[in-house]
């Protein structure tokens, strides 16, 4: 029996051991893993001179996905809508429409066009970074292409899209930037960015990084590349130049290396750790790709003393503590409805929000709760509606992990405007000298607020412009009237049409 206690203990530990590290799953032995993309279900991965695989299982088994690739040494791997492209080695772009199963060989690139390294989409235009010639654009799916404006002289190692603009990063010419959809392009290495040959490029919100190969390993920019700054810290080694850029969130960051593996930044590229448990020998990642559930490395073979077979390794984001990252938080007021908005980029063991509501002098109170979605890469977005009367209002998001574990948003405020314009009663009344007159506006209005004696004569004005809908409060001092009884008149002209007039009795005792 202790026997057994002791193998069930052991295997316990291994299986623990098996899901908090990389794991092997490569279609074939030690080969060079340059492109992963998944379209759905289906993980595609190429490894160099076996072309294109597939896998509907999350990489536990791989089939073949060749018929028609011609050019065997796949470099790149891009998904748009149903269709899947691959880059080669000889410079074609090929094209499946059925998950690979099926390959042809699109229109014609230059003549002496080699390594399509990278290909994206952006504006119904596909795009085509190569090693030699620049970049090319194919605005009727890759029917045609033509070549661009782009400097050919440089290696074009990565393209992204960040917003609207697209930016190019190359071995000899640091990063170009197009603000008109490839036309032109500039490029944009000031304020940092000291080394020309960046391999690779990623970007998330307004966030842009480069990693480079040599000198400092990591820049950020968050201005579209006008200034740069270095995030190097916890980089090793006169190895590490980054090779590979994957973002996954306002914060969220990871790196592949040249002989130093994986990096992971939780603090936007401000220091970096190794997460490198289960590889074999010192990789090279080449490539990085980030699904819903799981984090994906693409290793070079390299022999000794570095002894790193190469091949496609796995890892979950589970393993790695990715936190819940909301990156947006709004709300929208209607009548006596308040809609909150929010959204997050990534989440980890997210049980769910509780929302959370206080008055102006109250405190917060538990107004609902709205499931999350446990553990997850892509953005999600969520919506709650709160009835409120009218008044100030504020409320913040308890977010609760699955372990007990709590965050608590930012705030923010909103205004619950009145059903109907009303002038409320001055207090205190009678009085002396002061008094307060209170009113509400059902909508934003311009505002005439004024005092009378009995004869009808005007005696103070208290305010007259423009004010938001809501509960206003006006001071009156009547320290240079006399003793007796005065009128006070609102009229309000709402933005909507609507006018409003009233007008009511105070006593002035002194």
């Amino acid at each position: 029996m202790k026997n057994l206690i002791s193998v069930l203990v052991v295997l316990m530990t291994l299986c623990f051991t098996a899901q908090a590290q990389w794991v092997d799953i490569s279609p074939v032995a030690a080969g060079t893993y340059n492109a992963i993309a998944v379209s759905g279900s289906n993980l595609f991965a190429s490894a160099m001179g076996s072309g294109v695989y597939l896998s509907m299982d999350n990489g536990t088994n791989w089939t073949k996905a060749n018929a028609g690739l011609t050019d065997t040494n796949v470099a790149s791997l891009f998904v748009s809508g149903s269709n899947l492209f691959a880059g080669a080695n000889g410079g074609g772009v090929f094209l499946s429409t059925n998950n690979g199963t099926s390959w042809t060989l699109t229109g014609a690139l230059g003549t002496n066009t080699s390594q399509v390294h990278n290909i994206t989409a952006f504006n119904s235009k596909l795009f085509a970074g190569t090693l030699s010639s620049g970049i090319y654009v194919s605005t009727n799916n890759g029917t045609s292409w033509t070549q661009t404006t782009f400097p050919t002289a440089n290696q074009v190692r990565a393209i992204i899209v960040s917003g609207t603009n697209l930016f190019a990063g190359t071995m000899n010419g640091g990063v170009y930037i197009s603000t008109n959809n490839g036309t032109n392009w500039t490029q944009v290495n000031s304020g940092g960015l000291l080394d020309s040959s960046v391999t690779s490029l990623s970007a998330y919100g307004t966030n842009l990084f480069a990693g480079v190969n040599g000198g400092n390993s990591v820049y950020l920019s968050t201005n579209n590349g006008t200034t740069w700054t270095v995030k190097n810290s916890g980089f090793a080694g006169w190895g590490v130049y980054v090779q590979s850029i994957a973002a996954i969130g306002m914060n969220n960051v990871f790196a592949g290396t040249f002989l130093g593996g994986v990096y992971q930044s939780t603090d936007n590229g401000t220091s970096w750790v190794t997460i490198n448990t289960g590889f074999t020998g010192n990789p090279m990642v080449g490539s990085l790709f980030i699904s819903s559930t799981d984090i994906f490395a693409g290793v070079s073979p390299m022999g000794a003393p570095y002894n790193s077979p190469g091949g496609l390794w796995r890892r979950p984001l589970t393993d790695l503590g990715l936190p819940v990252e909301l990156t947006t938080f709004t709300a929208n007021v209607s009548g006596h409805s308040v809609q909150l908005n929010w959204a997050t980029a990534t989440e980890t063991n997210n049980k769910g929000f509780e929302i959370q509501k206080k008055s102006t002098n109250g405190q917060f109170i538990n107004v609902g709760f709205v499931s999350g979605k446990g553990t997850t890469t892509r953005a999600q977005n969520y919506s709650f509606v709160d009835k409120s009367e009218s008044g100030k209002y504020t409320y913040r998001l308890k977010q609760i992990d699955l372990n007990g574990v709590v965050d608590i948003s930012k705030s923010i405020e909103v205004f619950v405007a009145p059903d109907n314009f009303e002038l409320g009663n001055n207090y205190p009344n009678p009085f002396n000298p002061s008094t307060k007159i209170s009113f509400n506006l059902s909508v934003d209005s311009k505002v005439s607020l004024k005092v009378y004696n009995l004869l009808g004569q005007e005696v103070a004005s208290l305010f007259n412009g423009n004010l938001l809908a809501g509960t206003h409060v006006v001071n009156f001092n009547a320290s240079n009237l006399s003793t007796g009884v005065y009128m006070y008149k609102l009229e309000a002209a709402g933005i909507d049409g609507q006018s409003f007039n009233s007008v009511k009795k105070m006593i002035l005792n002194k």
